[in-house]
């Protein structure tokens, strides 16, 4: 039996994002005026990255999140 533990979100140390990005990129996009490749641009990410962000694909929520 492997020992192997998944790492997820901030845990991870390959993590480029914190909960508090993510809810910079999700605040910035819900007050409007703002592309996603605006946003991609600003924190140094992919567009499909911010779109999933946003979209909830990636990151659900902080509450949601189980180490």
């Amino acid at each position: 039996m492997s020992s192997y533990v998944r790492r997820s979100a901030e845990s991870n140390f390959n993590a480029r994002l914190t909960w508090g990005v993510v809810e910079e990129i999700r605040a910035c996009w819900d007050r409007g005026g703002v592309t996603q490749a605006a946003l991609a641009e600003e924190y140094g990410l992919g567009k499909s990255q911010v779109h999933n962000i946003v979209r909830r694909k990636q990151r659900h929520s902080r509450e949601e999140w189980r180490p």
